[in-house]
């Protein structure tokens, strides 16, 4: 059995470790990017010139959500260098460029360089979010996102839209804001290989396979 000063000691550091718990508004920047790629560059993607314009959203600026604490409060999550449309439409053209796409984001910096792209990519942010509630001993982290991305091929004048659509959860025992980023842009990059899984480049264009 515990002695009184035992039960004394454990009580004084659960009450501490509530304490550290105590929300103290704190802003955490989040740096979306896209993750290092395993696939090899594609050849047949090399001559594909793409423009993409900074995506539209509703969302609040720059916020992302809040951790909640255990011991009330909370920690506000941002994203850094950007807006959420901004900084989404950067990744997703980050993440083409990886795979073998010339990319551009925005057109006033493509047309220093482009006649004419053979792509347009445009898109509109629904959501993305993190949230995280603290618990004893962990803490519980979602992130969300939903987009709608629009594909306008210069070459046949065809369009296409896909869903951007996905969610990923994790318990993190000891808070560490760069496993939050981390869990944010792995949840991005694997939605956004399903995305592209299904599109082929033909004549200069990407179409569904």
């Amino acid at each position: 059995m515990m002695s009184l000063v035992q039960r004394l000691c454990a009580c004084l550091g659960i009450i501490l470790g509530v304490a550290g718990c105590v929300g103290t508004g704190e802003v955490v920047p989040l740096k979306i990017q896209t993750l290092p790629s395993l696939k090899s560059v594609n050849q047949s993607f090399q001559d594909i010139r793409v423009v993409i314009e900074p995506f539209e959203s509703n969302a609040d600026a720059d916020r992302l959500g809040v951790r909640t604490h255990l011991g009330g409060g909370e920690t506000v999550f941002t994203v850094q260098d950007g807006k959420i449309g901004t900084v989404l439409a950067r990744m997703v053209g980050d993440h083409l460029a990886r795979l073998g796409f010339q990319v551009w984001v925005s057109k006033s910096t493509a047309q220093e360089v482009l006649a004419k792209p053979d792509v347009v990519i445009t898109g509109q942010v629904q959501q993305l979010s993190v949230q995280g509630r603290s618990r004893f001993f962990s803490t519980a982290i979602t992130a969300r996102v939903k987009a709608v991305i629009q594909v306008a091929n210069a070459s046949d004048r065809s369009t296409m839209r896909f869903n951007l659509d996905g969610m990923r959860e994790s318990a993190i025992f000891w808070f560490d804001p760069m496993e939050v980023q981390e869990l944010v842009n792995r949840m991005l990059a694997e939605n956004l290989d399903k995305v592209l899984a299904d599109i082929r480049v033909q004549d200069r264009a990407l179409q569904i396979k």
